[in-house]
């Protein structure tokens, strides 16, 4: 079939009409995708802060009921603490340079004032490095952030709960820039 002159330029009239649409269609697409889309996600806080409830709530260093499993949280085992590896072996990771973290607790004396009781780490190797960074003010992609987390709990002596007193646990956490 032969189009005549006039409904050809017609034709190609319509076709450039549609492709500059499409065209104009897609460039708004990507722009809106670009403009919405984050690329620069920072999830240092985020990370340091899971890593902090992870040790509060599971069953790392809180006490265990052991016919049930059960875990109660905010109640610190100071037998548990006795090793410090405690927190290595519970979260063994083959790649371990994403965080560090210092754990301290702080009990309280007959004048209300703290008394350290105990100190574990999870990941040394890393907090020695990065605590130097931070101490030196040294700032940029390859320091590192830390984020310090207070959690009132109980300190239990034993694993019946007998002997027990308030504490404190502070949750240092350091995590790299890069």
């Amino acid at each position: 079939m032969k189009l005549n002159k006039k409904s050809q330029i017609q034709y190609f009239l319509w076709n450039f009409l549609r492709i500059t649409i499409a065209v104009v269609g897609l460039f708004a697409f990507i722009i809106m995708v670009n403009f919405y889309v984050n690329n620069k996600i920072d999830s240092r806080l985020l990370q340091a802060e899971v890593l902090s409830n992870r040790i509060l709530y599971s069953d790392m260093i809180t006490v265990q009921d052991p016919k049930t499993f059960r875990v109660y949280s905010g109640i610190i085992d100071m037998n548990k603490l006795n090793d410090s590896s405690v927190l290595d072996q519970s979260m063994p990771y083959m790649f371990r340079k994403h965080v560090a973290a210092k754990i301290k607790i702080y009990g309280q004396d007959v004048q209300g004032k703290r008394v350290f009781l105990k100190e574990v780490y999870y990941n040394k190797e890393q907090w020695d490095y990065w605590t130097v960074l931070l101490k030196n003010n040294i700032y940029g992609k390859g320091s590192a952030s830390q984020i310090i987390k207070e959690f009132p709990v109980t300190c239990a002596y034993d694993k019946d709960i007998n002997r027990f007193n308030y504490c404190i646990l502070v949750v240092e956490v350091i995590v790299p820039n890069s």
